[in-house]
């Protein structure tokens, strides 16, 4: 299966960027859908973070991902933690 990365950076309100990997099958192509993705994992793990905006999330590539498939077929994605998303 093949996955849409989507690179994401938050500002918190003590300066830090949240940042961490939307991960979606490519053939999702909605972009609201994605970023409530992100909202999402942010709502679970902060209420101190800046607004949550459409330019907070780029896509970055498309890669082959066999691991994820079955968390991403099931939740429709997976969210990789990447720096302080505590």
């Amino acid at each position: 299966m093949k996955v849409a990365v989507w690179d994401t950076y938050v500002k918190r309100s003590d300066g830090k960027k949240i940042h961490f990997d939307i991960l979606v099958r490519s053939t999702l192509k909605d972009e609201a859908v994605i970023y409530e993705y992100g909202k999402t994992i942010l709502n679970l793990k902060t209420s101190n973070q800046q607004s949550y905006a459409a330019k907070n999330a780029n896509f970055v590539t498309l890669k082959k991902q066999h691991q994820l498939w079955f968390h991403i077929s099931r939740q429709g994605f997976h969210i990789d933690e990447m720096e302080n998303c505590n």
